[in-house]
């Protein structure tokens, strides 16, 4: 932490320069009266999108939280085995059919992540081992 910044302080200013430019974009695009209106039919939405926002901050801090404790790859799988079983759950649950290209691609995210931890799981127990010979 070079410049002083927190990581709160540098998720708030990324959020908040985000929404000044989408703001500025959806205020471009003229879509600003468009929401409103929206929101005027339908003003049970703004609890859903209350809701949503607090959510996404939320799951953001635990994303920060599992890069800085635990590195970046293993927030990537982690991101990609909760998609992965997001899609398994969507099939049994909802009965969701999925394509044979689509099934293909779920066969493949499985091996990789399997691959991915069985080569992190050899390499970590390299260290222990060699370790070992030396004591």
């Amino acid at each position: 932490n070079a410049h002083g910044v927190s990581a709160h302080q540098l998720m708030f200013k990324l959020n908040f320069y985000s929404l000044l430019y989408l703001g500025s974009g959806l205020l471009y695009l003229g879509e600003v009266p468009a929401f409103l209106a929206f929101v005027g039919r339908n003003p049970m939405v703004v609890k859903d999108i209350a809701l949503f926002c607090v959510l996404s901050s939320l799951g953001q801090n635990f994303i920060f939280m599992t890069v800085t404790s635990f590195g970046s790859l293993v927030c990537s799988l982690v991101t990609t085995t909760r998609k992965f079983f997001t899609i398994v759950f969507s099939v049994i649950l909802f009965g969701n059919r999925l394509a044979s290209q689509q099934w293909l691609g779920v066969v493949l995210v499985f091996a990789g992540l399997l691959i991915e931890g069985v080569a992190k799981r050899k390499s970590s127990a390299k260290p222990v081992a060699e370790a070992k010979k030396e004591a």
